[in-house]
């Protein structure tokens, strides 16, 4: 349901072991911060498109012949700055997305942090 909190709400509180841990508008929650980005190219051959990728993510090609390859912030930011820039091989950077925490990321991380409830055995 976090996913559909995160579609429909503007603001939102998470509570964990009967404790309001934060609350507040979900933009501020969800600070914008790229962990990674996901480069989408057309008529990327397998072979570079895996070596592109490494270790960091298995492409897969949709019905439109285009390949999504996630990588670090590193190869995103050169990406950015040079986004008129045809790939390896004639191919053509469709997109460039920015790989961010959901709301149900920064739910699991507050609810592990928060501290274990005392008193509740009884209940």
């Amino acid at each position: 349901m976090l996913a559909d909190a995160e579609a429909l709400c503007s603001r939102v509180a998470i509570l964990a072991n009967g404790r309001l841990v934060t609350a507040g508008r979900l933009s501020d929650i969800l600070a914008f911060q790229a962990r990674g980005w996901e480069l989408v190219v057309n008529d990327l051959t397998e072979e570079r498109a895996q070596e592109r990728a490494g270790s960091r993510s298995c492409p897969g090609r949709d019905a439109a012949r285009r390949i999504a390859i996630r990588t670090g912030t590193a190869a995103g930011a050169a990406a950015r700055a040079n986004p008129g820039q045809p790939a390896d091989g004639g191919a053509h950077l469709v997109s460039l997305n920015p790989l961010r925490d959901t709301l149900e990321d920064v739910f699991v991380r507050q609810v592990s942090a928060a501290p274990q409830a005392r008193g509740m055995e009884s209940l």
